[in-house]
This record gives C-alpha cells, structure tokens and sequence, in this order.
C-alpha cells in the first residue's frame, strides 16, 4: 500500500492511498489511519488475578543495521502500588522496511523478587557489553563486568540537602532518561514532605550513581510530580510534568534557554495526562507520549478522538514544531477505559516510528474499572502526528 498525507485538520486526514484522494477519519479501528501512522498494539501480559503495570523506560540495544533488541521491566503483584516482583520483556525488531517494523520475537521473564532480591540476568547476555548500566525503571540497577558477569543495586529515592526549602526524600521515576554529553539525567519528585516536587538527578557513570542536580518544579501550592525531560533541538532543556493537585491531571511546563542556569517557574500547557515523557524526533520536532485523562466521561467520538471523560480513556501523544512552545498536534494510540492507564513508554527504533510499552484495562463500560489491566506492546509514528 503506498499512503500519504496531504493535510489534516482535527478528525480528518486527506490521504492519497494508491493514487485514491480519500478522506481518511483519525479512528483507531480505521485500517488506512492505522497504515499511515504505524499503530500497532497487542497484549504481552494480560492475566487474571495479577495486577500487571508501570511499564519503564525502554532500554534498546542496536544489534545490525536492520535489527534492534528493546528491553523494559514492568511491575507484577496483587494491586496497585502492591508490586511483589518486576518482570522483563525482550522484543526482538526487524527495521529493514521502516514503514513495516517487524516484531521478530517476544522473551519474558521475573528481574526481581520483593522476597529473594535479583534474578538470573543472563537474558542481558545480548544486550550489555562491560561497563554498561541496565537501569530498570532507574532503579532496579545492574551493570555488566564482564560478559556473562554481573553486579547489581538498588536506589529507589534519593536524599536531598542542598535545595534549601526543598529539601528531602526524592521517589526516582521511570522515565526516559537524558544523555547530556557524558552525563545521564533522571526525573524524580519529593515524597516527603509533601508537596510534590520535581527534581533533576545526574550520573556520571552511566546510569550506575545518580545524585541531585537541581530543581524542575516547585510551588507550594502545587503538587509536582512525573516529569518528562527532553534536550530540544536549540538546547533548550524542556521538561512536562504531572501537576497531583489538579482536576483532570494538568500538565505544566518549564524550559532552560540553551540549557543555562535554572528551570523558571512551570506554566500550565494545554495537554492533560499522566506520566508525560518527551522525545526529540529526528527533524528536532518533539513528541509529548502520555496517559489520558477528560472530564464528565470517558470513551471515543465517532471520528475516534477523545470525548470527555472523568477516567482515563487509553494513551496518546502530542508533537510540537517549535521545540515544545506550543503543542498543536495530538494522536490517540490506544483506547482504554479504567481509573488506571497509562504510562506509555516509547524509544525510537527507526525515524520517527517508536515503540514501547503502556499498561491498559480494555474493555470497561462507562468509565468502571472493568478487567484485569495488562502489559501492551505499543508501536506508533510519532512524526506523522497532526493537528
């Protein structure tokens, strides 16, 4: 199928599909729309009386130049913020055709268990050389020796002294984290004391220690929490995060022209949702993956757009042209109905066309929390975003 855009407004894209004009409604379930934007979603682990979610950040490993491997950990237990164990997942990729990315294989395992501590790590035969950090979630932490040999750790929080009237106990979040030069840079927010504030951490090891780098967001009459960050294509240090306080999950933003001095205060930015994570796409246009929260009810318009909805109604992005200024542009990427979904991690694999992990319950009527959530394997071209 050969397809292309030729413009779009909200609920319509105007495609050339096979040489046919067509007028190509912006619905999950339309098969020319699904072709144009590489979606994809499929089940990895979805199980009766296990609660599995929070995907992390995807970890991915570049084994040809048609090939990649991607590695996530996920959180099983028996409900939410119950968690008994983290369990890993493998996707095997074929990137030679990037407008039909290929899923060669899926692996899965247990990483780690609350009652016995790490596990066998040879799944990471294949994907860390010596010297490289596997940080799973940020968190659960191992780091290759040697090939086959492996040392691990753990840091959950971290301490914070130095920021004055922000001081104290950090929640690492499983973010994405950012390369700036030689140095990796994590999100966090304060847990206590309350309230939430959002912090900056930095390794210079790769990934292996982090310690406090500064403050993103902080007002005491806000509650800052997951944040995604970003180095924009002009250098601009862009993060967006989930403001706790706010009907409907607000997100705020901040910015550090060119990367100098601190993050000013965050303003409110029009995107709603949960866990917010920033990519710089290849032609430097940014992607704002998140959650999905509207008010009064959840569920789809007939074009396949979000109608209002006081629960959560799947997973989406965002993308701006202007490097995170303004965000016009907006895909639903999965549809889902429950009081919890979300966290829709993503790396690129090829181009634009990324692909990740997200926790859903499909299939609830009228806003109720109605099946077991799972784990999906999401795929998506986040540079084919429109407005």
């Amino acid at each position: 199928m050969s397809i292309s855009a030729i413009s779009s407004d909200a609920n319509t894209i105007l495609m050339d599909v096979d040489g046919r004009i067509s007028t190509v409604p912006k619905s999950l379930d339309n098969p020319e729309y699904q072709r144009w934007m590489q979606l994809g979603m499929r089940a990895i682990r979805l199980e009766r009386n296990e609660y599995n979610a929070f995907p992390s950040a995807i970890h991915k490993k570049v084994t040809s130049s048609t090939t990649a491997i991607l590695l996530f950990i996920f959180s099983s237990g028996i409900g939410h913020a119950q968690s008994q164990r983290q369990r890993w997942v493998k996707v095997y990729v074929d990137f030679s055709d990037p407008d039909d990315v290929q899923v060669i294989d899926i692996q899965q395992g247990v990483y780690f268990e609350n009652s016995a501590g790490f596990q066998t790590l040879s799944f990471l035969d294949d994907i860390l050389e010596p010297g490289e950090v596997f940080g799973g979630k940020n968190i659960f932490r191992a780091r290759c020796l040697s090939p086959g040999v492996y040392e691990t750790k753990i840091q959950s929080t971290i301490a914070v002294t130095t920021a004055g009237g922000d001081n104290g106990t950090y929640a690492i979040w499983a973010g994405r984290p950012v390369q700036d030069g030689s140095d990796i840079i994590i999100t966090g927010y304060r847990v206590s004391p309350t309230p939430f504030v959002t912090a900056a951490f930095v390794s210079s090891n790769g990934g292996w220690d982090f310690t406090f780098k500064e403050i993103i967001g902080s007002n005491p009459a806000l509650a800052f929490g997951e944040a995604g960050y970003v180095i924009a294509g002009n250098g601009d240090h862009v993060c967006v995060m989930r403001e706790e306080t706010g009907a409907n999950r607000p997100l705020y933003q901040t910015r550090k022209t060119g990367g100098v001095g601190p993050f000013p205060a965050p303003a409110l930015i029009t995107p709603r949702g949960t866990q917010p994570e920033l990519h710089r796409l290849p032609n430097d246009d940014l992607a704002l993956p998140l959650g999905l929260r509207q008010p009064n009810r959840s569920g789809l318009d007939a074009a396949g757009r979000l109608a209002s909805g006081t629960k959560l109604t799947g997973v989406g992005a965002h993308r701006s042209t202007d490097h995170g200024v303004t965000w016009p542009n907006f895909a639903q990427i999965g549809a889902g109905w429950s009081t919890d979904v979300g966290q829709l991690m993503l790396t690129l694999v090829v181009g634009s066309y990324a692909m990740g992990a997200c926790y859903l319950a499909p299939g609830a009527t009228n806003g109720d929390y109605g099946v077991e959530p799972g784990i999906y394997l999401v795929g998506v071209n986040l540079g084919r975003i429109t407005g």
